[in-house]
């Protein structure tokens, strides 16, 4: 391993969401991982009819639900 890979796993392993997404790998529900380019990670999208957003939208429905209500 190279001392730029160790800085990118490193940097990596800071980020709580990034070790979040590791340890729940398993559940049907947490998106995978698609790739990383140090210390930015990617994740696969997530297509689920029950979320209270789309595409057009996005978290516009959610916002706007949780200020009006």
């Amino acid at each position: 391993m190279s001392l730029s890979e160790a800085r990118s796993i490193w940097s990596l392993v800071q980020i709580d969401e990034f070790i979040y997404t590791i340890l729940l790998s398993d559940k049907v529900y947490t998106p995978k991982i698609v790739g990383t380019c140090g210390h930015i990670f990617a994740l696969e999208k997530v297509l689920n009819q029950d979320l209270p957003f789309n595409d057009r939208y996005g978290l516009i429905l959610i916002f706007s639900f949780l200020y009006f209500n």
